[in-house]
């Protein structure tokens, strides 16, 4: 599995709108691959947040994103999540594989 994480920190009052706008974006990602994205919010800081995405592989997470380049709802929604940030320059994006997972 290939996991994206991002961190980042979302004005207080602009939460409900945040998460409203990321499942719009889930419908859309949807179209093009199967993934699963798990949000999570700071237990002492309410603006922080981390995002947690599974898909299932590098290669098809990739083009897959080269054919949504082009979606402009996607392009909105984005810029809309911009706003929402308390710094705009202030997300932290890493790149992970996947070696083990343990369900119990």
């Amino acid at each position: 599995m290939f996991v994206k994480k991002y961190e980042y920190h979302i004005k207080e009052d602009q939460i409900e709108k945040f998460l409203d706008i990321q499942e719009k974006a889930g419908e859309i990602y949807s179209q093009y691959f199967h993934f699963q994205t798990m949000y999570l919010q700071h237990k002492h800081d309410s603006t922080k947040w981390m995002e947690i995405t599974r898909y299932n592989s590098e290669v098809e997470y990739k083009k897959c994103m080269e054919m949504m380049k082009g979606n402009k709802e996607l392009k909105e929604l984005y810029e809309s999540f911009q706003h929402l940030l308390l710094n705009q320059n202030e997300m932290i994006e890493e790149e992970f594989t996947e070696v083990k997972e343990i369900i119990k």
